[in-house]
C-alpha cells in the first residue's frame, strides 16, 4: 500500500490510499504533524502551492534521460544505495526506531529499459533487511514524476512488509523548503539532493537537513552547468543561494583568470567552504567525467558531522571508482576511459612519507592514526595499513605487538586497529614523544555529532 498526498503537502496530512493495520504513515523524520506557518506556505513550494491533479507531460530532456540508464547513473545509484543501507543498519541495530531517507528530486523509479533507479533500489534493500525494514522511513518527492514513482513503489514485491509506508510527494522544491526543515527536529536522516541543473540546491537547504544528530546530506553537484553560469548575471540569485553572496563575488573574481583544472579546483574549494560553513565537518567528493571528453560533468558530494559516516562513504566510493592504482589507491571518480595513473599524486608511498612526517614524535593505535590523519584525504583504511606496514618493514616506525608477534595475513603481518604505532621524532624537529591520551570508545563512534 502506497501513500497518497493531501492538498496540505508534507506539513501534516499524509493519508493512506486504503485502510490498513500497519503503522500510521509518517511525516518527515517521523516526528508528527508540522503545521503551516502563518504565511500559508506549503512545505515544498511557495505560498498557495498545492498538489497537481493533472498528470504532467514529460519534457524531451526527461524522456531522453529515462530512455536508458547510463553507466554514470548506475554508479551514482549504487553509491547512494550501498551507503544508505550501511548507515540504516548501523543506526537501527543501535536501537533507533526510525531512520529516515529523503529524496527531494526522486525521479520515476525506473528507466524505460526496466532498470531500477535509486528510490526502488533503496526500498528493495530495506525490504530484504529484517532490521532496517522495521525502522526505515522513506520520503520521496518529484514534481514531474510522482505518479509514476508511486506506481513503481506500489508494484515492488514485499513493499507491504515495511513498517513505515513510503511517502510520495509532487511539490516543487522552493524557498519555503529549507525554512520548513529548519523548524523541525529531524530523526537520523540521510537526504539526497539531485536537482535538474542546480535550481533549488542551496546553502539553506543543506544546513536545514544537516543540523540535527546523525543527519547527513549527499548532493549531485552539476559542475558543468555551474561552471558555465558562475559569471552569468541572469542566474546570480541561484549562484548566491548556493555559494553565498560574498563568496560568489570572491569566486567570480578568482575564476576570471583561470581555466581547466585550476578553475575546477577554485570552484570546488568554494563549494567545500560553503559546506563547512553550514555544518559539514567531513566532506568527500566523487567525480564523474563526461563520456567522450576529459572534463568533469558532475561531483557527487557527501557531508557528515561524524567520522564513521565519512569512513564508510569513502569505502563505498573507493570500491565504486573506475580506476585503482597498483598499490590499491582509488581514483574516487567514474571515467569510462580510466587514466593510466593518478594525476593528483596520491599513492601509498606518498601516504607513508606523510605519516612519518606529520605524526613524528607520537604514539597511537592504528585506529587513531587513521581517524586523526585521514581527514580531508582520499584514502581508505587498507591504504593506511599498507603504508604503515611499509614503514614498519623499513624500520621507520615500531609497533606493539611487533610484526613477528602478529598473525600473518595474505603473506604479510596482520595489522589490527588496536596495534600501537610509535613514530620516531624527526632528527631536525626536536619534537617530544607524545602518546595519544586514549583510544576512541567504540560505543560512542556511531554517527554522532
Amino acid at each position: 500500500m502506497i501513500l497518497t498526498v493531501s492538498v496540505t503537502p508534507l506539513y501534516a496530512y499524509v493519508t493512506p490510499a486504503i485502510t490498513s493495520s500497519r503503522a500510521a504513515p509518517v511525516v518527515i523524520a517521523g516526528l508528527g504533524p508540522i503545521r503551516p506557518d502563518e504565511g500559508g506556505a506549503t512545505a515544498l513550494g511557495p505560498p498557495g502551492a498545492r498538489r497537481m491533479k493533472k498528470k504532467r507531460k514529460q519534457t524531451k530532456k526527461s524522456k531522453k534521460f529515462y530512455a536508458q540508464q547510463t553507466a554514470q547513473s548506475r554508479v551514482k545509484a549504487e553509491i547512494i544505495t550501498k551507503y544508505a543501507a550501511s548507515r540504516a543498519t548501523i543506526i537501527s541495530s543501535a536501537g533507533a526506531t526510525k531512520v529516515v531517507y529523503i529524496d527531494l528530486w526522486a525521479g520515476r523509479g525506473r528507466y524505460d529499459d526496466d532498470t531500477e533507479s535509486t528510490p526502488l533500489m533503496v526500498l528493495r534493500r530495506a525490504i530484504n533487511d529484517p532490521v532496517v525494514k522495521k525502522s526505515l522511513v522513506t520520503i520521496f518527492n518529484d514534481k514531474d514524476h510522482a505518479d509514476a514513482l508511486q506506481a513503481e513503489i506500489k508494484a515492488l514485491p514485499g513493499i507491504e512488509t515495511l513498517t513505515h509506508e513510503p511517502a510520495v510527494y509532487d511539490m516543487e522544491v522552493g524557498a519555503a523548503t529549507p525554512e520548513m526543515f529548519q523548524k523541525m527536529k529531524l530523526a537520523p536522516t540521510l537526504a539526497f539532493l539531485d536537482p535538474w541543473g542546480y535550481a533549488g540546491l542551496s546553502r539553506k537547504l543543506i544546513r536545514s537537513l544537516l543540523k540535527d544528530w546523525a543527519c547527513e546530506v549527499m548532493f549531485f553537484f552539476n559542475f558543468n552547468r555551474v561552471n558555465m553560469d558562475i559569471t552569468n548575471e541572469t542566474v546570480t540569485a541561484h549562484m548566491q543561494a548556493l555559494f553565498g553572496s560574498e563568496r560568489l563575488l570572491t569566486l567570480r573574481a578568482a575564476v576570471g583568470e583561470l581555466s581547466g583544472e585550476a578553475r575546477e579546483r577554485a570552484v570546488m574549494a568554494a563549494l567545500f567552504e560553503m559546506v563547512r560553513e553550514v555544518g559539514g565537518q567531513f566532506i568527500v567528493p566523487f567525480r564523474f567525467v563526461k563520456d567522450g571528453a576529459e572534463r568533469t560533468s558532475h561531483h557527487l558530494v557527501f557531508t557528515s558531522k561524524n567520522f564513521l559516516g565519512y569512513k564508510i562513504m569513502r569505502d563505498v566510493m573507493a570500491k565504486a571508482s573506475s580506476y585503482h592504482a597498483a598499490d590499491g589507491v582509488a581514483s574516487f571518480e567514474y571515467n569510462s576511459m580510466p587514466p593510466l595513473f593518478l594525476a593528483d599524486g596520491r599513492s601509498v608511498e606518498a601516504l607513508a612519507e606523510s605519516l612519518a612526517v606529520d605524526l613524528a614524535g607520537s604514539v597511537m593505535t592504528v585506529e587513531q592514526v587513521f581517524e586523526r590523519h585521514s581527514r580531508h584525504r582520499l584514502y581508505v583504511m587498507p591504504n593506511y595499513r599498507e603504508a604503515l606496514l611499509r614503514l614498519e618493514k623499513a624500520g621507520r616506525v615500531t609497533m606493539d605487538p611487533a610484526a613477528g608477534d602478529r598473525r600473518p595475513y595474505r603473506g604479510k603481518p596482520s595489522l589490527p586497529e588496536d596495534v600501537r604505532v610509535t613514530f620516531p621524532r624527526q632528527p631536525w624537529s626536536g619534537a617530544k614523544m607524545l602518546a595519544s591520551r586514549s583510544t576512541p570508545d567504540p560505543r560512542t563512534s556511531a554517527l554522532q555529532t
